[in-house]
């Protein structure tokens, strides 16, 4: 059954509130289990070190004591931080529109450069790589937004 707007407005609330913890505890993770997984300094380039985190994560290597729900949440809030940093602004919404795939999720809008409605969802990249396993989905993701604004 599809949430209200009243319930997806309540959980990104929540999901807004607990921004800078997520980042917190994914680098925490990060930095106590191995150092294949640093630097994560919201580049680019660490977006790969972040699908090898993510990758071990799902082999059960580390963060076992994660429910996935957190792990998740933790891994878009970098990934948004990566975006707004790539493209010199934007802000975190939740879509509220229920005829796209993305309704419910937070995301980056506001991106300069791209029409103010345009969004970018993290989950999206995020279940792409939990289906694939292909390196460079999160890179991809972001970098692709470079051929829109360069239209």
């Amino acid at each position: 059954m599809k949430k209200t707007k009243d319930e997806v407005l309540k959980e990104f609330e929540e999901f807004d509130l607990k921004l800078d913890y997520s980042i917190d505890f994914l680098l925490q993770l990060a930095s106590t289990n191995s150092d294949k997984y640093l630097p994560l300094d919201y580049s680019i380039k660490s977006l790969n070190r972040l699908e090898d985190l993510y990758e071990d994560y799902l082999n059960e290597i580390v963060g076992k004591e994660v429910s996935n729900t957190d792990m998740v949440n933790w891994i878009a809030a970098y990934m948004g931080i990566c975006l707004v940093k790539e493209f010199g602004g934007g802000i975190w919404e939740v879509e509220l529109d229920e005829k796209l795939i993305n309704y419910g999720l937070p995301g980056i809008y506001k991106i300069p450069g791209l029409a103010e409605s345009y969004g970018w969802c993290p989950y999206i990249a995020i279940r792409n790589f939990g289906m694939n396993r292909r390196n460079g989905i999160f890179t991809s993701s972001i970098m692709s937004h470079h051929e829109w604004i360069n239209k």
